[in-house]
Order: structure tokens, then C-alpha cells, then sequence
């Protein structure tokens, strides 16, 4: 397994855009992008629901500002607050309407011209689930005790409609065990005409 450096390729385009210098990240686990984007100069409010987790990234990043919260439900932050907002693996866990909805409350928390950066489970992930026969209903499959989603591209144009997408890549990352099949999207939120 590598570090998964995914994020460095990114990290300056999330500075350009980062006018506030604060990045929202949903679902940041134990705190492995939180940390990398703190040490690139750019303070973080690094989400999860779990609190397990959060203590966790409180240890690899202590000046980071915690927020237990559920990425399913409305979020807690104002209109526009954040310029550039991170899901990382995060996003793949609910029903289609929900994770809708989800995209639209981060539509409603980043400014306009913002910079979302997202990765999420490809539908050609088989060694982590995309292949089990317990469908939910489309792309959406329970996997073990676990529910997940699977993106394929058309999922991701629609998911992303009224974004400006910048980069839409299929790719292998090397985070697990086994080599794991994901989708990593980069968009910016459209800013409405004058």
C-alpha cells in the first residue's frame, strides 16, 4: 500500500480558489487529507459522523476545527461559506435521492466560481463490492454490513449537472490491500450571469 498521495496534484488549484483560506472537508476520517492540506498553508473544518474518527484527525491535526455531523443530512455551515469544499471517498453511502440532496447542500455552502474536489467508488470496483448481487437499487448495493454506492460516468454527468467540471477521471488508487477503483472529479460551482 502507498500514502495515496492523491491530493497534491490539487492542492494548488484549492489554494487559488481557497480566497478565505478555509477548506471544508466531509467525511475526513482520521485525518489524512486534513493534515496535508493544513501543512499546504490552508486552514481546515474538517467533517465526520463518526467520533471515533474525529478524534483520530484531532491527533494528525490539532488545529484543525471539528465538526460531528452527518454528510447525508442538511449541513451546518452558512450560504456560501466555504470557497472550496473536499469529499474524499465520503459521498458513496446513500441512496440515489440522497446523495442529491447532499450535492445540493454543497452547492448551497460553496461560494460561486468554488472549487469541489470528490472521489468516489467506480462502478468497476470489484474488489470492494461493485460486484455483489444484494442491489438496493441501481449502483447502489449492500456489501456486507455496509451499504455503498457504485458511480459509473453516466451516474457522475448527472450527479454534476450545473457544476463546470474540470477534470472527470476513472482511475486505480493503492490506499488498501487490494487495488480499489474510484472516480476522481474536480469542478467548480457556475457563477450565476450578471
Amino acid at each position: 500500500m502507498s500514502g495515496d498521495a492523491w491530493l497534491s496534484r490539487w492542492l494548488q488549484r484549492m489554494r487559488e480558489h481557497a480566497h478565505r483560506n478555509v477548506v471544508l472537508e466531509l467525511g475526513c476520517g482520521g485525518g489524512r487529507d486534513t493534515s496535508e492540506i493544513l501543512a499546504a498553508g490552508m486552514e481546515v473544518v474538517a467533517m465526520d459522523l463518526s467520533a471515533e474518527s474525529l478524534a483520530r484527525c484531532a491527533v494528525v491535526a490539532p488545529v484543525a476545527r471539528l465538526v460531528r455531523a452527518d454528510i447525508g443530512r442538511p449541513l451546518p455551515f452558512r450560504d456560501g461559506e466555504f470557497d472550496v469544499v473536499l469529499a474524499s471517498l465520503s459521498l458513496h453511502y446513500f441512496p440515489w435521492d440522497v446523495t442529491v440532496k447532499s450535492m445540493d447542500e454543497i452547492a448551497r455552502c460553496i461560494g460561486s466560481g468554488g472549487l469541489f474536489v470528490m472521489r468516489v467508488n467506480s462502478a468497476n470496483d470489484l474488489n470492494y463490492g461493485a460486484d455483489s448481487t444484494d442491489e438496493i437499487e441501481r449502483h447502489f448495493l449492500r456489501v456486507g454490513s455496509q451499504t455503498k454506492r457504485f458511480f459509473d460516468r453516466d451516474d457522475l454527468e448527472r450527479l454534476m449537472r450545473g457544476w463546470i467540471v474540470e477534470s472527470m477521471e476513472e482511475m486505480i488508487i493503492h490506499r488498501y490491500e487490494k487495488p480499489k477503483a474510484i472516480w476522481e472529479v474536480v469542478a467548480e460551482k457556475d457563477s450565476p450571469a450578471p
